[in-house]
């Protein structure tokens, strides 16, 4: 009977002990996981430094100077100005999508560059020209000239799946005209919203924009905005400054990213086409109600294309359009914000009002 007992406490000393080995092991594994679910995103950047370049495009612009006065061209002391071309230098940022040196940037900071080079983090520059520009979204395509090398692309996450809250870290190269040090720079934070709409007055339409609190500077543009997994969720755009009289007065913590999801798009589309197809509807539109509609969105068609996918689709005119997909119309120039994200073949839902009744028509988009 002792011996028994004795057994007995010694099988149970040989299952504590291993419990606890066990139970070290699972501690040691959660711990060892544990980086993945912080702010920590050292091995993140760490891997996309090859694919992060800095980009310095230079040019000639047009300039005007502050008002003057010609007393022989101008008796009555009007104020006038003076246009004078000026070389330029912009500093900015990319990322490379594709192994033969694709480079994906934003479109003001190579517009209109004569002159570009592209600087990697180890230090070497390679000369540069323009593939494809997109004034709409404010995206470009360059390719780097030496095409017998090879380069690491980045890698793209699905921006349609981000969270409010999710971590995230911009790369970049705002210090690239002081330090002449092409290593790219990380900030942190995290996604703060979804879906914003902005209309710059350079024209540019920036539809369903990332907007998150990690730093993004003068420089950054271009640049990606990145998950916890080094992938790219969006690209950076602009940000938020703390003076209106001077938009290099920094960042005040609120800046914008073009979702990757549509940045991979117009990228292949300026690859494959040299520019960004528009999306054609075939419609001309206006926005003078009709007696009755005052208290109504919308806005009515002045022409229809009778070839235009529109037309095709059933729309009319005289047809009062009050949304597209799901989204309200209050002005004709609300469809052409609506239409950046969208390309030829693409399928969107207009809803108009014909004769009282309310109707919806799947319209497949065109192209000119």
């Amino acid at each position: 009977m002792i011996h028994k007992q004795g057994l007995y406490k010694y099988a149970l000393l040989v299952l504590l002990l291993i419990c606890s080995i066990l139970l070290g092991v699972v501690v040691s594994l959660l711990a060892g996981q544990q980086p993945m679910d912080t702010q920590d995103f050292t091995m993140a950047a760490q891997n996309a430094r090859k694919s992060v370049v800095g980009i310095e495009a230079k040019g000639k612009e047009v300039v005007r100077s502050g008002y003057y006065y010609d007393f022989f061209r101008n008796r009555f002391f009007r104020r006038d100005y003076r246009e004078f071309v000026e070389d330029f230098e912009n500093m900015g940022s990319g990322m490379i999508i594709d192994s033969t040196g694709y480079v994906l940037t934003s479109y003001h900071v190579v517009e209109a560059a004569r002159d570009l080079t592209v600087s990697f983090s180890d230090g070497n520059r390679y000369a540069a020209e323009v593939v494809g520009l997109d004034s709409l979204s404010d995206l470009a395509v360059v390719r780097i000239a030496d095409t017998t090398r090879r380069f690491q692309p980045v890698s793209f996450a699905d921006s349609d799946r981000l969270r409010v809250g999710q971590w995230a870290f911009a790369m970049g190269n705002p210090f690239l005209n002081f330090f002449r040090n092409s290593d790219p720079t990380v900030t942190a934070g995290v996604v703060s919203a979804l879906h914003r709409n902005f209309r710059s007055s350079s024209g540019a339409i920036y539809q369903n924009m990332i907007q998150t609190d990690a730093a993004i500077n003068p420089g950054n543009s271009g640049g990606p905005l990145m998950d916890h997994n080094g992938r790219v969720i969006g690209v950076n755009a602009f940000i938020f400054t703390g003076s209106e009289e001077s938009p290099q007065a920094g960042s005040i913590g609120i800046g914008f990213a073009i979702p990757a999801n549509l940045a991979q798009r117009v990228a292949q589309e300026l690859i494959t086409h040299q520019e960004r197809r528009k999306a054609y509807t075939g419609i001309v539109l206006y926005d003078v109600p009709a007696p009755g509609f005052y208290h109504e969105p919308g806005v009515y068609v002045q022409y229809a294309d009778p070839l235009g996918p529109a037309a095709e689709a059933g729309i009319r005119m005289g047809d009062r359009i009050t949304a597209v997909n799901n989204r309200r119309i209050h002005a004709p120039h609300d469809l052409t914000g609506i239409l950046v994200p969208f390309f030829p073949g693409d399928t969107i839902s207009i809803s108009v009002v014909r004769e009282g009744e309310r109707r919806n028509f799947p319209v497949v988009l065109g192209t000119r």
